[in-house]
């Protein structure tokens, strides 16, 4: 079996979420407020993405303090909880730099799985 660099796996999770990111048109929206919280479990690796409108108000900061509080409860065997606490997190900054407006959202609130 051969070993694939760390940094090799965080290369492709990261090219993945951002096809991910256009394959559901998240970055469609009007206001360019798409928002995708990748995680790839076969390579322990986690990834928010935001459009440019969500990107002018939030800071990669913000979503990295959130990341790495997703990836401490994930350590601890909380895998359910981190995700709920991460979307639940993001929302948060959602609410303060897209505050929701009389158009319900443009694209559906999903899970995505991909094997």
């Amino acid at each position: 079996m051969r070993l694939v660099p760390k940094k090799i796996k965080f290369w492709r999770a990261s090219n993945l979420a951002r096809r991910q990111f256009l394959e559901q048109e998240l970055h469609s929206t009007k206001g360019r407020l798409g928002l995708l919280i990748f995680v790839c479990e076969a390579e322990h690796y986690v990834e928010i993405l935001a459009d440019r409108g969500l990107a002018q108000h939030i800071t990669n900061d913000n979503w990295q303090v959130i990341i790495e509080s997703f990836i401490q409860e994930i350590k601890r065997g909380k895998a359910g909880e981190a995700l709920l606490s991460c979307i639940a997190q993001c929302g948060e900054l959602l609410r303060e730099a897209a505050p929701r407006s009389a158009v319900k959202d443009e694209l559906p609130n999903h899970l995505v799985l991909i094997n």
